[in-house]
């Protein structure tokens, strides 16, 4: 059995965070008749309610900005982690850098979004939205051009590489979806002027009052809405691809033996070794279990020259 890090949790934890703490603040404003004009018109048309309405009241909003914290850290985590994994593997490649403050960037926007609700401080919320489903979708493409050049130092990552490059596609699309929805429905928010203030009786509910908007905006917003739901779900997978980076870093460690000769750790210079290589004395990226995590092996060992060293 191999040794466990607590690295190997951070895709789980975020998943984990993500599904159980959306579906909790579903269920808990739903009951609460928070999820006002979805409610009032589902026995007609179902509407899907933006990510952002499930904590935008009491008392969900605070629960709403713990679980956005929580994926805050576990997200940031994990770019920073895997950030130090392509330093070693590919210290050269251009796209790590930017690739890493893009991530730092929508990390920053999950706490925006969690501590400024859409109905206090809507700007503030709107431009965390921007930079979490928006630079957070470049910030994985950026990670699947960076994955191409991963997979010539190791075989493992073609198969990685290649779930990558089908989930980019994906968010590509709903990148674009989202940018035509916010600007339609902002064209017939400035269109249709003053909204309406009406109050209904909802089954379940007492008499709800909120501001009515035109049939095609709230059209435009369960499209919007529908979008932001299949982003969030395809991030999740895409989240999942970066476990095996973690896995390598939290079983990494770095070992300098003075004997009869001294190790070091350095990167394979020709693409075609095998990264399942073993090199009998290797330091750097060790591995308890050879046969469940040959990827350890990208780093391979070399020697220098016995020295004497008087004290």
């Amino acid at each position: 059995m191999g040794n466990w890090y607590w690295t190997d949790l951070l895709p789980i934890l975020y998943i984990c965070f993500t599904v159980i703490g959306y579906s909790s603040l579903f269920l808990v404003s739903w009951v609460n008749c928070h999820l006002i004009y979805e409610r009032a018109l589902v026995q007609s048309i179902y509407r899907v309610p933006k990510i952002s309405h499930l904590g935008a009241e009491q008392p969900e909003l605070q629960f709403f900005a713990f679980l956005c914290i929580l994926q805050a850290w576990s997200f940031g985590n994990m770019v920073h982690y895997v950030y130090n994994v392509w330093k070693l593997v590919i210290p050269k490649h251009k796209l790590i850098q930017i690739a890493y403050w893009m991530g730092m960037m929508s990390v920053m926007g999950l706490v925006l979004i969690g501590c400024f609700q859409v109905n206090q401080a809507a700007d503030i919320h709107f431009s965390g939205a921007f930079l979490c489903f928006i630079l957070g979708g470049f910030y994985f493409c950026i990670t699947t051009l960076i994955t191409c050049s991963l997979q010539t130092k190791c075989a493992y990552f073609k198969r990685i590489y290649r779930w990558r490059l089908l989930l980019t596609g994906l968010i590509l699309v709903c990148i674009a979806v989202l940018i035509i929805t916010m600007v339609v429905k902002q064209h017939i928010y400035n269109a249709q002027g003053e909204m309406e203030t009406v109050t209904e009786l909802i089954q379940g509910c007492n008499n709800i009052t909120y501001e009515k908007m035109t049939e095609g905006y709230y059209t435009w917003e369960m499209y919007s809405s529908m979008t932001e739901w299949i982003s969030c779900f395809i991030y999740l997978l895409y989240v999942y691809t970066y476990r095996h980076e973690v896995k390598l870093i939290g079983r990494s460690k770095t070992t300098i033996a003075i004997k009869q000769s001294m190790q070091f750790t350095q990167i394979p210079s020709s693409p075609n070794e095998s990264c399942s290589q073993k090199v009998p004395g290797r330091n750097g990226w060790s591995d308890d279990d050879a046969s469940k995590e040959t990827t350890d092996a990208l780093l391979t060992g070399g020697e220098l020259p016995a020295q004497n060293i008087s004290i």
